[in-house]
């Protein structure tokens, strides 16, 4: 049986490489940037990027370029709309 040579050692967490598409606005063109994650972010998290707060709109598991595990969009929030959110659900 052959192993495979990207098998993770113990205690090492497994990185995904991801096709990050940035918006800081409706109207802008996003800006693409690849990363690694220890996991896949989910639609509606929040993601911080040096300072800046990105809300996730879109993640797709099957990407079309099989060099990346996942490609997510997310467009830039600011810190106060984030506070308000997290104050709405903790009174709920």
């Amino acid at each position: 049986m052959q192993r495979n040579s990207q098998q993770l050692k113990p205690g090492v967490p497994k990185m995904f490489k991801i096709c990050l598409y940035m918006k800081d606005s409706h109207e802008q063109k996003s800006k693409q940037q690849i990363i690694e994650f220890n996991r896949i972010p989910n639609m509606g998290e929040f993601i911080d990027l040096g300072y800046n707060l990105y809300r996730v709109f879109l993640v797709c598991h099957s990407p079309y370029n099989a060099e990346y595990q996942a490609t997510v969009a997310a467009i830039k929030t600011d810190w106060h709309s984030c506070e308000t959110l997290i104050d709405q659900s903790q009174r709920l």
